[in-house]
């Protein structure tokens, strides 16, 4: 999927009971990292801002959807994560709406998503 986008594999690590991938595109890098199966999975924009945008909160945010994925997590039953294809599925689906923000960047806008408060249950 994530070479439909124009992703390349740019990089992992292993090591022990904690493993790091990364994948490059045109527009943005794609993170996943699991830790004895929980599975962290970032967005870092290759322009502004640099810094790791947290895929579920940056679509809760930009879905203006406190609750956007909440059932998927409960079921997935992974703490309050979902598994590493979830995560790949779940950003091919959302992939326009987080280019467009990561590309209509504005400061403010960031600084919503910051200050932006995710609740899991």
């Amino acid at each position: 999927m994530l070479a439909g986008l124009g992703f390349k594999e740019a990089g992992s690590s292993t090591g022990g009971m904690s493993q790091y991938y990364l994948w490059s595109g045109n527009d943005m890098k794609f993170s996943l990292q699991d830790d004895r199966g929980y599975y962290e999975c970032n967005i870092i924009s290759i322009n502004k801002p640099i810094e790791r945008l947290e895929l579920i909160k940056l679509l809760r945010f930009l879905k203006d959807d406190a609750f956007f994925y909440r059932e998927e997590l409960k079921i997935a039953k992974l703490s309050g994560t979902l598994s590493a294809n979830a995560y790949v599925d779940l950003f091919y689906k959302n992939y326009r709406l987080i280019k467009d923000f990561l590309f209509g960047f504005s400061q403010s806008g960031f600084d919503d998503y910051q200050n932006y408060v995710v609740i899991f249950d």
